[in-house]
């Protein structure tokens, strides 16, 4: 436990010197030297700060962070924006400044920019001052994430703080006018949504419309019954089991004739893997632009299908993490948790191929088991939840308790705090040895 402590404490430190930025910046800091090994992490979301957290921690490297935004957001707490736009303030941070190399100690920097294409050893970005460029690369952590229904996930006309909290500040605006507000999809997003509406407007009519039989296929049952008895009793209508045909201005018609007329309609219905940019490798000929050589590993939803050490196949300097892959032997949820996992191999990988050792293989390089832990929680306002830990499930106000610590412990990490560091280094260790002690994932799942 002491050299978990010791090891959490030195992660600690190395983030907060992330978070301070030019302040950290040595003088006379070393140039780049083609020694150096460059590694380019599209994504600044879980994986991603994961990722660029981990190898900060290295020697010899010169690590440059893109994404379209210049703000990390907590994903999963963003729902309760939609009732109370100023809670953006509490689940948002600045990604990391640049940090310098001293000697052989790795240096940082964040670019703000879109990844237009990504081609076999560089990708190209449209910067935000108007600028673009080619950024050549040893190492490619692609942390895209995946895209969802505004305003759920930022837009890249959301670059800035300032457009996202107008973005929704006029969802806000919206939802109060609203008398009946009508969710489509019963998943993880839908419940959690009508949560939060219900909620702050208890006098609001919020109606759910599934096609499955119950809410939150996929996950345990207990979980179900206690998300769909809280709906319920708040007057929640719940129509499971009913197809849509089409929605024209408010108005949803069903297989069954029905038509539901609400003021306001949520699409909750699922994400999708951000891999667009592969379609282009930033070349163009005679035939027009080339597609990216990564395109061919496309597979179902057009996620990028890796192997057991996450690299790209045909690629091996090539990793990706989170939503927008498929590991197909672990066929896990797409949490923020497991990106993190991801994240944490990925680095690890980096390293061992700098080192010339054989590479850790998913996910038992990091876990220590044959699965990561299947973990969630879906939160049904401020005061009540449901959390599932593997066979665990556990709901009430303990779990909103719980997702509220996780929620403000990895906004703090996110933005270089030792706090929120220290947290998540003990939490990911304690959630990886119950997964593998404890509480295992049953043998069925």
């Amino acid at each position: 436990a002491l050299t978990l402590l010791l090891a959490a404490y030195r992660a600690a430190r190395t983030a907060a010197l992330v978070a301070a930025g030019a302040r950290s910046t040595p003088p006379g800091a070393a140039p780049l030297t083609a020694a150096r090994a460059r590694v380019v992490i599209v994504g600044a979301s879980f994986a991603g700060i994961a990722a660029y957290r981990e190898l900060l921690r290295e020697r010899g490297l010169d690590i440059t962070l893109i994404d379209f935004k210049d703000y990390f957001e907590y994903t999963p707490g963003v729902l309760r924006c939609f009732p109370q736009p100023s809670y953006l303030r509490k689940i948002t941070c600045a990604l990391p400044r640049a940090v310098g190399a001293l000697g052989n100690a790795s240096s940082a920097r964040t670019l703000i920019g879109e990844v237009t294409a990504v081609g076999e050893d560089a990708v190209h970005v449209s910067c935000a001052d108007g600028t673009s460029t080619a950024l050549e690369f040893d190492y490619l952590l692609l942390c895209c994430g995946s895209t969802y229904a505004g305003p759920v996930k930022p837009s890249t006309r959301e670059r800035t703080l300032e457009a996202r909290r107008a973005t929704w500040a006029e969802s806000g605006r919206e939802l109060a006018a609203a008398s009946h507000v009508a969710i489509i999809g019963a998943g993880a997003v839908g419940v959690e949504l009508a949560g939060e509406i219900l909620s702050t407007y208890p006098g609001k009519r919020v109606t759910l419309i599934d096609a499955n039989s119950g809410v939150l296929k996929g996950f345990d049952t207990r979980s179900c019954k206690h998300c769909d008895s809280w709906l319920r009793a708040r007057g929640a209508e719940l129509m499971l089991g009913e197809r849509i045909t089409s929605t024209v201005d408010g108005a949803i018609t069903l297989e069954s004739g029905r038509i539901v007329r609400a003021d306001v309609v949520y699409r909750c219905t699922g994400w999708q893997p951000n891999t667009a940019l592969l379609g282009s490798d930033g070349t163009s000929g005679a035939g027009g632009t080339s597609s990216s050589p990564l395109a061919v590993s496309l597979g179902v939803r057009g996620a990028v299908v890796v192997n057991d050490f996450l690299q790209v196949p045909g690629n091996p300097r090539v990793f990706c993490l989170g939503d927008m892959m498929i590991h197909e032997r672990s066929s896990e949820l797409k949490l923020g948790h497991t990106a993190e996992v991801n994240a944490h191999l990925a680095a690890k990988n980096v390293m061992r191929m700098q080192s010339a050792e054989p590479l850790l293989a998913y996910p038992r390089g990091v876990t220590g088991a044959e699965t990561t832990p299947k973990i969630y929680c879906v939160s049904l306002g401020a005061y009540d939840a449901t959390l599932g830990f593997n066979s665990l499930v556990m709901s009430g106000f303990v779990p909103a308790l719980t997702k509220w610590v996780l929620e403000w412990t990895k906004v703090q990490a996110a933005a270089g705090r030792p706090i929120g560091i220290l947290f998540w280094q003990f939490g990911d260790a304690v959630s990886m040895w119950l997964g593998r002690t404890l509480l295992p994932a049953p043998k069925s799942a």
